[in-house]
């Protein structure tokens, strides 16, 4: 799937691929290259793709789905629905200051 990250200076249009996050039914997350960082760290990244919020990163693919989907499970699915709408609300700002 192909998505846009939003950065402070600018955005990235990211390939990846869809991810399941049980605790954030409704919700459309994506494994992709890690960009952002140095990614001899964390090559890989879960990101929720309407925001662009990263929620696990890893080595490989499935460690960062994994470690994503344990980030979720340990602050349940009522805290994960508060982030992802600051995450939301913080977007939106963004948007405005670039214009």
């Amino acid at each position: 799937m192909r998505f846009i990250l939003t950065g402070s200076k600018h955005d990235i249009e990211m390939i990846g691929e869809q991810v399941q996050i049980p605790t954030a039914p409704g919700e459309v997350f994506a494994v992709h290259p890690n960009v952002f960082t140095d990614m001899r760290a964390t090559p890989y990244a879960v990101t929720h793709v309407e925001t662009g919020f990263r929620i696990g990163g890893g080595a490989s693919i499935q460690s960062a789905i994994l470690a994503a989907q344990n980030a979720c499970l340990n602050v349940g699915p009522e805290e994960m629905a508060r982030r992802i709408d600051l995450a939301r609300d913080l977007r939106r700002s963004v948007a405005v200051s670039k214009k």
